[in-house]
């Protein structure tokens, strides 16, 4: 009895993920920016963040117990050359992300017996993070990555996925998995699907050589970017 939020600009990808939330008799919302006549889509112009804000605050404070999200602005091709609008594309892709983190975070951290919430961040880069691809692509996907790695670690009581695809691969295969994932799967955070087969990432641990020191930091002053609660403070 809770809803469901997707964001996306693909309406072929909207409609199948509302088709499959349809199967378990769930409520659903779409923030699209293609013009569509489709039941309870907000028309939003995801190039102006400044009104996707306001109608995503607006819609939260009308549905303040969103049950899970479906992020699909990631599921684009896109490559990088000299038309490439980092700040454009931030805003775009990205930024839409950071709010639905801010403005449903209360309700994605209140589960209910029995019902867990989610957020699935999709992507189609390569189906490996752009560890398998030999294309130059848009550097927007780490930034959508980067985004749900944080939103997991502040959002610890929700289920949070972050799924990546070959470039072309279906809508249906990419509903099919990201529900496997959402209601069958593990509890890794990334998963990635190409070549027929699951893959994820795995941290392997270096020796380091700790008897000669290769950047000598004595005297010397360091700036630490970031927000100064996660690593940044840890670096410090």
């Amino acid at each position: 009895k809770r809803p469901v939020v997707i964001f996306g600009e693909d309406l072929d990808l909207i409609k199948a993920f509302r088709a499959e939330l349809n199967k378990h008799r769930i409520e659903s919302f779409a923030f699209t920016s293609a013009r569509t006549k489709l039941k309870d889509t907000i028309q939003v112009d995801y190039k102006d963040l400044a009104s996707v804000e306001k109608a995503v605050s607006e819609f939260a404070a009308a549905h303040d117990n969103v049950q899970g999200v479906f992020y699909l602005m990631g599921c684009v091709i896109k490559g990088l050359g000299k038309e490439t609008n980092a700040f454009g594309d931030l805003k775009r892709y990205a930024m839409p992300l950071f709010l639905a983190g801010k403005h449903f975070n209360g309700a994605l951290s209140k589960p209910e017996e029995g019902h867990a919430t989610f957020l699935a961040v999709v992507t189609t880069l390569d189906g490996g993070f752009g560890y398998k691809t030999r294309e130059v692509y848009d550097p927007i996907y780490g930034a959508i990555h980067g985004l749900t790695l944080c939103l997991r670690k502040e959002l610890d009581k929700c289920l949070v996925k972050l799924l990546d695809f070959e470039p072309h691969a279906s809508p249906q295969l990419l509903v099919q998995k990201t529900f496997y994932e959402i209601l069958y799967s593990d509890k890794r955070l990334q998963a990635g699907y190409a070549d027929n087969k699951r893959w994820t990432l795995i941290g392997k641990p270096e020796l380091l050589e700790t008897d000669k020191e290769r950047t000598p930091l004595k005297g010397k002053k360091v700036l630490i970017t970031g927000g100064g609660r996660g690593l940044g403070a840890l670096f410090a």
